[in-house]
């Protein structure tokens, strides 16, 4: 992936998109494949907001059939499907129970129906999903004693069954997004990270000059594009204001911040999805998903009134999510010691309730810019849907007639028939000094580009062993990350090109000898390397804190 700063003011573009979520991504990728010149910017790092933090469930609507809301069930099974077919090493499907009971929606005849719905609706789910690995098998109604076998903690009284149901996981919510970029790349974008947007200076009827800012490096420069797509999230309207556009009504002006927690495991291989206690608002349901050897617990949404670059969760947040836990599923027996790692992000809201749909505004439609749009997405799941109809009002502002594509073309890695062929012919690649976990890893995390990064164990046989403190993150995949994956920090590092931090904060052993490979890579001196350690050690407590004004200085 070729991520460059000093690309990005070399020429002038179709199309910039700002903000490098989930959506931001594929946006890029869909406008590049569509052959327009178009440029990414991300003003701290790709995916590191809402997007790293969700429950990474793909969800395939299941629950919109109580409302009979079979468009938006559609367009949910239609991106799931999407998802598995173009990213197969990085989203499965994941098996989810709902136990059922003798009252309300939980009544096991009425899931029956729903799971019946659900199937017929379904139909083709698997179309065109090579790997049959990767296949969403039907529903199905379990008796009160498999109930309990596959999940034996689960509350017995009123207990008469249960649903069965899959939906699908991503596994690394935070690679999904930086494979998008990296497709946008390789597909002639230019991708940069810690770039941001901080003004406006013209706009002759051709098109428009931003100013943009190095957040690193602290220099700014022109940028010049025909059309602009504003898809930073939170911050949607804080671009607006510096663009000089004021925001229109149809964009959220709410927004709730969802918390959800990482434990140790508490369900066997299975999602559960449980009745929440009212003063969790959960939505009705909390789920306890397996995710990575330990549990996701959520998601909770509450009211967020501070701004983006406030939203951190409190103790009393993660407190009150933790009695849910426990009223509804009294086996977990969860204590605040058991929380590794919370995660929060901020969603679209009306009326204090999560938002239903995405956003898409054309501003030249509500008075606006002629040269601008802006949207904001709900749901991961939904997100490439989303870019794809923002590409394509680009495409018909700037006459431009060719298709999405983003459907069926694999991302970087994804091209594989079967994943389980693939980590076969992975450990049959093993090196002599590699470990098995270290080839596991390496297959589940950049699929069939996996020989990316042996490239650097065969240089340098030091680089396959792993880094200190895990089993199987090798130490070629810091090397990697730091000159081919954009990573500019070493937080980027650790918690969003491997899975060392996606348990918390890794011990202050990880952390330096992480920062003294990046060094290698980017230059840094003995106080820069400090300066890294410190920033990563604190960025679960303030993971919006300001970027140091003086790491130039340190390099």
């Amino acid at each position: 992936m070729e991520c460059s700063v000093d690309r990005l003011a070399q020429r002038s573009y179709d199309l910039v998109v700002i903000g490098g979520g989930i959506a931001g991504a594929f946006a890029a990728w869909d406008a590049a494949l569509r052959g327009l010149s178009v440029a990414l910017l991300e003003r701290a790092d790709f995916g590191g907001a809402t997007s790293a933090n969700s429950q990474r469930i793909i969800h395939g609507g299941l629950r919109y059939v109580q409302s009979l809301d079979l468009a938006r069930m559609r367009r949910s099974i239609r991106e799931r499907r999407a998802l598995l077919r173009i990213a197969p090493h990085l989203v499965q499907p994941m098996p989810c129970l709902l136990p059922t009971s003798h009252r309300g929606m939980n009544r096991r005849r009425v899931l029956d129906i729903a799971c019946r719905l659900n199937d017929l609706i379904s139909t083709d789910r698997n179309r065109f999903v090579d790997d049959p690995q990767r296949h969403i098998p039907p529903a199905r109604m379990i008796s009160r004693e498999e109930c309990l076998r596959l999940v034996p903690g689960i509350r017995a009284e009123g207990l008469t069954g249960g649903a069965v149901w899959y939906d699908a996981q991503v596994r690394s919510a935070e690679r999904l997004v930086l494979a998008c970029v990296d497709a946008a790349t390789k597909s002639g974008a230019v991708a940069a990270n810690y770039v941001e947007v901080v003004g406006k200076t013209s706009f002759d009827g051709q098109g428009l000059r931003l100013v943009v800012e190095d957040r690193l490096a602290g220099r700014r420069f022109d940028l010049q594009a025909r059309m602009v797509l504003n898809a930073a999230g939170p911050w949607v309207a804080q671009v607006l204001s510096r663009c000089q556009v004021r925001a229109p009504d149809r964009l959220p002006r709410e927004w709730v911040k969802g918390t959800c927690l990482v434990t140790r495991s508490l369900t066997n291989g299975v999602a559960l999805a449980l009745a929440a206690v009212e003063a969790v608002h959960a939505r009705g349901l909390l789920f306890i998903t397996p995710w990575n050897g330990q549990a996701l617990v959520g998601t909770t949404y509450r009211a967020h009134r501070d701004g983006p670059d406030a939203c951190q969760p409190t103790e009393a947040e993660v407190d009150e999510l933790l009695r849910g836990v426990n009223t509804a599923y009294p086996a977990a027996q969860l204590r605040r010691s058991d929380v590794c790692r919370v995660h929060v992000g901020l969603l679209p809201a009306e009326h204090g309730r999560l938002c239903r749909d995405d956003s898409l505004v054309d501003h030249r439609q509500v008075g606006g810019p002629e040269y601008l749009l802006s949207m904001v997405g709900v749901k991961f799941t939904t997100a490439r849907a989303l870019a794809q109809r923002a590409i394509d009002r680009v495409c018909a502002r700037l006459d431009r007639s060719r298709c999405s594509t983003t459907e069926t073309t694999p991302l970087p890695g994804g091209r594989i028939d079967s994943m389980s062929a693939l980590v076969d012919g992975v450990l049959q690649s093993r090196p002599a000094s590699m470990a098995v976990d270290s080839m596991c890893y390496l297959a589940e995390t950049y699929g069939a580009e996996y020989p990316r990064v042996l490239r650097y164990v065969a240089a340098d046989p030091r680089l396959a062993e792993p880094v200190v403190g895990s089993t199987r993150v090798p130490k070629a995949a810091i090397v990697h990350a730091a000159r081919e994956e954009a990573a500019r920090t070493l937080s980027d590092v650790i918690y969003r090109r491997t899975e060392l931090g996606a348990w918390g904060a890794p011990c202050s052993s990880t952390l330096r000898e992480c920062a003294t490979l990046m060094a290698g890579e980017l230059e840094w001196g003995a106080q820069r390397i400090e300066y890294e350690c410190h920033q990563a050690q604190r960025v679960l407590s303030q993971p919006d804190a300001p970027v140091s004004e003086s790491l130039v200085a340190m390099a």
